[in-house]
């Protein structure tokens, strides 16, 4: 897939975001590899692990960051 996506959705800019701080912006997303799957993305919820990542507690993140795993969706392409 050559096309290049700018998504949006909610962006944690720095640790403050796990306490609900998180920002509405513009994201490159990675890039499109093989194995990936194109999903439209029609509900996500933020989880225990997301709120770890959002304020360091495993490590340094890298923000900004954009998290919620936990998608609900309708799959447009595969490999």
């Amino acid at each position: 897939m050559a096309t290049e996506y700018t998504f949006e959705g909610w962006i944690g800019k720095d640790a403050s975001s796990a306490q609900g701080n998180l920002v509405w912006g513009k994201f490159q997303p990675k890039r499109w590899e093989e194995t990936d799957v194109d999903i439209r993305v029609t509900h996500s919820a933020v989880c225990g692990s997301d709120i770890h990542t959002l304020s360091n507690g495993w490590g340094s993140t890298k923000f900004p960051v954009v998290v919620g795993h936990e998608i609900v969706g309708k799959v447009l392409q595969q490999s």
